[in-house]
Parts: C-alpha cells; sequence; structure tokens
C-alpha cells in the first residue's frame, strides 16, 4: 500500500482504501469503527520502522498510478502526522513511500498516560488552551505508543507536538474517555545572572551584551599615530568613566588595562591606570 500525504487534516487518523476497509469489517475481532493499525516500512538506511495509527471509518480516494507505483492503493493521512511518525525522511527522497498495513494483535488500554510538549513554546500553547486540548483531544487522537510525538491542532490553527513519555510498554495504547491524559510542564530556562563589576546603587549603564557588530578596517587618518600597530577597539565614554572608577586588582590573571593617553606619546607619563587600555577614546586589549 502506498501513502499519500494531505495537508490540512487536522487529526492523526487515516483513511483506507475500499477493498481494505471491507476486509477489517469482516474480522470478527474488529467489533467498531475504530481499528489500532501497525504500519511498517523500511528506512533510508535498511532499518525497519513501524508505527501505530487508528482508522476511524473513513476511506481513502482513488489509487496512485504511475510507472513506479503502478496501480496501488493508498492509505491517507496528515502530512504533519506523517513527519511525526518519522516519515520525513523518506518522503523528502521518494514519490511513493511503500507500507505495510495489518491489524495491530495487541492493544492495551491505558487508565493514565503523560505526555511532555517538545518545546517550551509548545507548553506555553498548551498552558493558554487547556480547556479546550481536554476536549479536543481524544477527537485527534485515539493511540499512542512509547516515544511518539504527536501533533495537536489548537482551532485548526495553532499546532504543538507532544511527547509520549510514560509508556513501558511496547504495546499501542488506545485512549479512551476513562484514560487520564497529563502534559508535563516544559519551561523555559531561566536566564543566566551575569557577575556586575559595580554596586548595585552605583552601576553605571553598561552593556553586559550586544548585537552582532562589523569589524571595520582602521580609517587612514589614524595610521600616522604612533600606537597603530596596537590593537584599538571604541570604547563607550560611560564604560571608560566607570572602569576608571572601578580599577580591576593587578594580578597576574589580569589580560588587559585600560588608561587614557593623549594623542602622540608614546610614553607612559601622563597616563590614568585603570583595568584596560584606552587611547583618546579606543580601547586597546592585550597581555599584561
Amino acid at each position: 500500500m502506498r501513502l499519500r500525504v494531505k495537508p490540512g487534516l487536522r487529526h492523526c487518523f487515516v483513511a483506507l482504501p475500499s477493498s481494505f476497509t471491507h476486509r477489517l469489517r469482516e474480522d470478527a475481532a474488529v467489533s467498531s469503527g475504530t481499528v489500532v493499525l501497525e504500519l511498517q516500512w523500511t528506512g533510508l538506511d535498511g532499518e525497519n520502522c513501524r508505527a501505530f495509527v487508528c482508522w476511524n471509518g473513513a476511506v481513502s480516494g482513488g489509487k496512485i498510478r504511475g510507472s513506479d507505483a503502478g496501480n496501488a492503493e493508498v492509505l491517507e493521512m496528515d502530512e504533519a502526522f506523517a513527519r511525526c511518525l518519522g516519515l520525513g525522511p523518506m518522503l523528502a527522497v521518494y514519490r511513493n513511500v511503500q507500507l505495510r498495513v495489518q491489524r495491530a494483535l495487541v492493544v492495551e488500554f491505558p487508565r493514565r498516560v503523560e505526555l511532555e510538549p517538545c518545546t517550551p513554546d509548545d507548553w506555553e500553547l498548551v498552558e493558554l488552551h487547556a480547556g479546550y486540548l481536554e476536549a479536543e483531544i481524544l477527537r485527534q487522537i485515539a493511540v499512542v505508543y512509547a516515544g511518539q510525538t504527536l501533533p495537536i491542532w489548537i482551532h485548526a490553527q495553532k499546532l504543538v507536538q507532544l511527547r509520549v513519555v510514560n509508556v513501558s510498554s511496547r504495546a499501542p495504547q488506545r485512549l479512551s474517555t476513562s484514560t487520564e491524559v497529563v502534559v508535563a510542564p516544559c519551561l523555559r530556562p531561566p536566564p543566566v545572572a551575569h557577575a556586575h563589576p559595580f554596586p548595585e546603587d552605583d552601576a553605571p549603564p553598561v552593556f553586559l551584551a550586544s548585537p552582532p557588530l562589523r569589524v571595520q578596517p582602521q580609517p587612514a587618518r589614524r595610521q600616522h599615530w604612533p600606537f597603530q600597530a596596537q590593537t584599538v577597539i571604541a570604547l563607550h565614554p560611560s564604560t571608560y568613566r566607570a572602569a576608571l572608577r572601578n580599577p580591576a586588582p593587578a594580578t597576574d590573571q589580569a589580560l588587559a588595562r585600560i588608561s587614557q593617553r593623549v594623542r602622540g606619546r608614546g610614553n607612559r607619563e601622563g597616563q590614568r591606570e585603570g583595568c584596560g587600555s584606552l587611547v583618546t577614546g579606543f580601547e586597546e586589549v592585550g597581555p599584561r
């Protein structure tokens, strides 16, 4: 059976060809219109892959015709759901993905299933639409298994992805109205605290980080300066004044120093010592 993905379905059920649905309905073990199926396929590296999906009576339309597909019957599912099942690499390489489809022989009915958002963004959407998801989740999902990633659509617009985290059995887990579905939080990491070199009550406006900066060559008008062979960078006046008020201790670990030097003087006369090296508004950085 060939796979056909259809964007916009917004659920985790599959549609089957009519010939296959007749065989399922004739099976005495199938007592309702919802059946758990096992999908198998061969991955790009030759590994055997499998996933479990649910069929709720939908019939796929037509067949795939072509030289490489013959006259194959198709199984249809949502495109986002197919990618969450691990079929994305196959879809990127092959136009027609061959699937082996059979009814799952062992199905468990869990009393509790725990899910975890894949990202903090997913968790924030779950928190914001908790009431909607509580009423909607069984309309989009009917079966889960260990390690599965589930796509869930909120108001048919926003997509969140949840991962099954607490299922130890390899058998598929059939959800029902008696199943307790718990979503564990996925919080953002706290911001990294930066050590401030100045007292809080006397902290100058110093930038701890900046956007990406462009490195430009030194203008020709400065090439006659006596320190032209030294490495210099521009320094904000407030940062320079703060550094002079709070000089770093003279240790072997200090990598640079700040001093004020009048243009044209090559000696240390007239310098005001600090914790870096600055020449008329430019910082000289180098090992001590």
